[in-house]
């Protein structure tokens, strides 16, 4: 056989032309591929309708840190995984690299930043697929980039937020940023609790709560509430007394399942807190979930269709 693009053909090989091939069966079929931009509301239908899927919604003023935590989660699954969690796909990779772009070398910035997510929340969710190893498991995840200056409006206005933020309503998770910048800074740590208190409330008052909804309470940039305990001792101190301030202001929520995390997903200083502290944490706590938001036993079951689904899940009518 000559060394060159023409292949030899036994004498009773045929060559067949793809195009000449016809089938009266075969009915052309137009699959359109995702962009990769972030996506609507109404976008997501097709992951959640056929995949399990939780819907994480990220809450908090603007450079609170909101966008760097969605991010940061995308970044480390590009280098490798993330405990036992494996990147098994995305709808949104080009709104991922949108975000990301700010925090690399390569955009020539000093310090790593994401840029402000631009109002509106008409096309800001961003989709993770992950594969837990352990449990040999696939997780879908939607995790809202929301604008902070959204949410600052909305504070307080119980009407503003029953009608921008209706979505929250669908939430499995209510992710409360509280900037740690801010609590590292003694002119601004009482207001910025007390903000994060309020928001809650607002939520709760319009009625944008969902009953099985969690809330999870997040210090982002711990790093710096680190840095700054050498020359601030109490700071630490008031960081663990934040759980029983906010606890004992929304203590009505639905369920009450609150829970608190400290987080660096793009620490500035990284002798202290490695890139993405706390983050794994976080992921496992998502995963979780379901398992958190069970159905009651005691809930009679009068649908067919459920009594079905009970019996699936293993369970006993």
């Amino acid at each position: 056989m000559d060394n060159n693009d023409d292949l030899e053909l036994e004498e009773n090989d045929k060559v067949i032309d793809i195009d000449q091939i016809k089938d009266e069966n075969v009915k052309d079929v137009i699959y359109e591929l995702p962009f990769g931009n972030a996506l609507t509301l109404k976008e997501t239908y097709s992951i959640t309708s056929v995949e399990d899927t939780r819907f994480i919604v990220v809450a908090g003023p603007s450079a609170s840190g909101k966008t760097t935590l969605v991010t940061t989660f995308y970044q480390l699954f590009q280098k490798g995984p993330v405990g036992s969690y494996y990147f098994a796909g995305s709808q949104t990779l080009l709104g991922f690299e949108q975000r990301a772009y700010y925090t690399r070398s390569s955009s020539k910035l000093s310090n790593p930043e994401t840029p402000k997510t631009r109002r509106g929340i008409s096309d800001s969710i961003l989709h993770l697929k992950l594969l837990d190893s352990e449990k040999n498991k696939l997780h879908n995840f939607l995790l809202s980039d929301f604008s902070g200056e959204d949410y600052s409006s909305a504070v307080a206005n119980v009407e503003i937020m029953r009608e921008d933020f209706g979505v929250i309503k669908r939430a499995d998770v209510i992710v409360v940023i509280i900037d740690g910048y801010r609590i590292s800074n003694k002119k601004y740590r009482h207001s910025t609790i007390q903000k994060a208190i309020e928001m809650l409330q607002t939520m709760s008052a319009a009625d944008v709560l969902s009953k099985s909804v969690i809330v999870e309470i997040v210090i982002s940039k711990y790093d710096l509430i680190e840095t700054k305990s050498a020359e601030d001792p109490n700071i630490l101190e008031y960081v663990n007394e934040i759980e029983a301030k906010i606890l004992g202001k929304v203590a009505k929520l639905p369920n009450n399942a609150i829970k608190f995390f400290k987080v660096a997903a793009m620490p500035q200083d990284a002798t202290c807190c490695e890139l993405g502290y706390g983050l794994l944490e976080l992921l496992q706590s998502w995963t979780d979930v379901r398992e958190i938001l069970h159905m009651p036993e005691q809930v009679k079951l009068t649908s067919e269709f459920n009594k079905f689904q009970k019996r699936m899940l293993g369970a006993t009518l």
